[in-house]
């Protein structure tokens, strides 16, 4: 098994959540008036991919392996995708296929999952709410995982 793909060229911010601190997240939420009838984008930090790279590089202190999806490499395989399905609606490795290339291509070339993309579509932004409340950093989680124990980070 190869390294997992980076969607584009590893460059564009990505808002991580770790799962165990999502119960924190929507407890602070939903006991909070300021955010009735509102969205919120909870998330613990923003990073690229390589510099998530970076880090298990730093704290391995080994080169990790970095499989690039390029942008048109995701665009294609999203067309090939869609001909696919207009061929055959019940493809299920088409269905499959072009789920996951445009949910790359939204967070990793588009840059959609960044604190300003939701706020631009009118999210309250959960570091600007709670600016006291700090999650499982990116950095903690690896080391976890380096020790054997780490799991549940969302991206």
């Amino acid at each position: 098994m190869g390294a997992p793909p980076i969607p584009g060229d590893g460059t564009v911010p990505v808002a991580f959540t770790s799962v165990p601190d999502i119960g924190t997240y929507v407890a602070k939420i939903i006991a909070d008036p300021r955010t009735i009838n509102k969205k919120v984008l909870a998330y613990t930090e923003v990073l690229t991919m390589n510099q998530v790279s970076d880090i298990m590089d730093e704290l391995s202190g080994e080169k990790s392996l970095r499989n690039y999806r390029t942008a048109e490499t995701l665009e294609k395989a999203i067309a090939d995708a869609w001909e696919a399905l207009k061929k055959d609606p019940k493809d299920v490795a088409a269905f499959y296929s072009r789920a996951i290339s445009e949910y790359h291509y939204s967070w990793g070339v588009r840059g959609d999952n960044t604190p300003e993309s939701a706020v631009y579509l009118g999210y309250l932004d959960f570091k600007e709410l709670y600016p006291g409340v700090a999650g499982r950093t990116i950095r903690d989680f690896l080391r976890e995982v380096l020790a054997g124990k780490g799991s549940g980070i969302r991206y």
